[in-house]
């Protein structure tokens, strides 16, 4: 899972406002009874649930074609390091910078104690 730092900016009933430091901002669908604006959280990312579209900029280090899938190894314009998997017929090279997007409500967040929010809308599992 890819974890992002972000920066609580507000609360409000449909989650928690955050700004990633590229300066990004998202409302996650959490309960953010936990947390205040101002505090320190991380985002976290499936690399499977990361697709291209407007959101985060990523510069392609390592591609790895596997067929179905390409999985994009790169680097945000802050320095933070992301895994996408991508479909395997993504046009994309390295040394690119592509843009990337995450659906809100497939992200998780982390506390600055390393606890979760839930989420408001989480799959049901399996019985």
């Amino acid at each position: 899972m890819n974890l992002i730092p972000a920066l609580v900016v507000g609360t409000d009933v449909d989650g928690l406002a955050v700004e990633f430091q590229s300066g990004t901002r998202m409302v996650l669908p959490v309960d953010p009874a936990r947390v205040c604006t101002g505090d320190k959280v991380d985002v976290g990312m499936r690399p499977e649930n990361i697709s291209v579209g407007p959101g985060l900029n990523l510069t392609v280090r390592v591609l790895e074609r596997l067929g179905g899938a390409s999985i994009t190894h790169g680097v945000m314009g802050d320095g933070l390091r992301l895994c996408a998997a991508l479909p395997g017929d993504t046009a994309v090279r390295e040394g690119e910078t592509i843009s990337l997007s995450i659906n809100p409500g497939d992200c998780h967040v982390f506390d600055a104690k390393g606890s979760v929010l839930r989420r408001r809308k989480a799959p049901a599992l399996a019985a």
